[in-house]
């Protein structure tokens, strides 16, 4: 093998490298921005059913404020949250707002099934009743 040879051979391998390594790396980053963004719409579905169960049981805590105001506000946040949040998740936020029973228990068990939806883990071991909910006083 001459000179040539090795020179060429050496080449080509530099250049099968190198353009493995960079369609390596830009996959890595594609799929870490993806995850990062994931991770962040999580975050975000996770804010909004909570506030939304925070204003279902509002009136309990603040006499002094209308009623009919806080349904509003829980009506237009609901509807939006209707609008892309998944089908599981949306059951599970609809069944506790449309379900009579004590203030804070459904909520919570909202919560709990939710949390289980959005970390992934049917299993998760978070139960409804180790959420903090501090009753009106």
């Amino acid at each position: 093998m001459n000179w040539l040879e090795t020179f060429l051979t050496s080449g080509i391998t530099t250049i099968l490298i190198g353009t493995l390594v960079f369609f390596a790396r830009n996959w890595l980053i594609i799929h870490l921005k993806e995850k990062i963004r994931w991770e962040s719409v999580k975050k975000e579905k996770a804010t909004a059913i909570a506030e939304v169960l925070s204003l279902w049981l509002l009136h309990a805590y603040d006499k002094k404020r209308d009623p009919n105001l806080i349904r509003y506000e829980l009506q237009r946040k609901n509807w939006e949250l209707s609008l892309w949040l998944d089908a599981p998740c949306l059951k599970i936020l609809n069944k506790a707002l449309v379900t009579k029973g004590p203030a804070g228990i459904l909520p919570l068990e909202a919560l709990s099934a939710v949390r289980k939806l959005i970390v992934g883990d049917p299993n998760d071991p978070i139960k409804a009743e180790e959420f903090v909910h501090f009753e009106p006083k």
